[in-house]
């Protein structure tokens, strides 16, 4: 925690996402036929954003509760440090619960192989996403990753499909 000097009306806080990607494992695994298709809702963490116009930077972007980080990554030298997250990953929003300190994620993921996916963990680049409020939720921008190939590949994260989150 910091202290600042500042004599202004204008100094606003916000929400905003981590400065790093969410590791996000589901209470399950989650599994997805082949050629099929899956919607999943996830929640991660928020942290909040100290600003004073006319800085474009803010003056502080800080953890709202402390994360535990992670590694992403093939092996201890190929990938990089994350912050991890339990999620229910929830097929409906129905079953989503509103939390003031988490933002919902709808994931959608294509299965392309010919081969069974089990979901165990992913990786979610929150820090380049948006944030807005909506039916009492926060909400990213939707993330949208397709499974092509043999059972060696991976996920790949359509940066192209990237939308909004739904209207409601």
């Amino acid at each position: 925690v910091a202290r600042f000097a500042i004599e202004s009306e204008k100094l606003s806080l916000s929400p905003a996402l981590p400065d790093a990607a969410v590791v996000v494992r589901p209470e399950r695994t989650w599994l997805v036929p082949p050629d099929g298709k899956g919607e999943v809702f996830v929640s991660v963490p928020l942290w909040m954003r100290l600003h004073l116009p006319p800085l474009d930077e803010p003056l502080m972007d800080q953890e709202v509760f402390p994360n535990k980080k992670t590694w992403f990554g093939p092996d201890p030298t190929v990938g990089e440090l994350c912050y991890e997250s339990r999620t229910y990953a929830r097929e409906s929003l129905d079953d989503v619960e509103p939390r003031p300190h988490r933002a919902v994620v709808r994931v959608v993921i294509r299965n392309k192989s010919p081969h069974l996916f089990q979901l165990e963990r992913l990786l979610l680049p929150v820090r380049h996403l948006a944030l807005y409020t909506r039916g009492g939720f926060v909400w990213t921008d939707d993330l949208f990753f397709v499974r092509e190939g043999d059972e060696e590949s991976n996920l790949e994260l359509h940066e192209s499909d990237w939308c909004r989150a739904p209207e409601g």
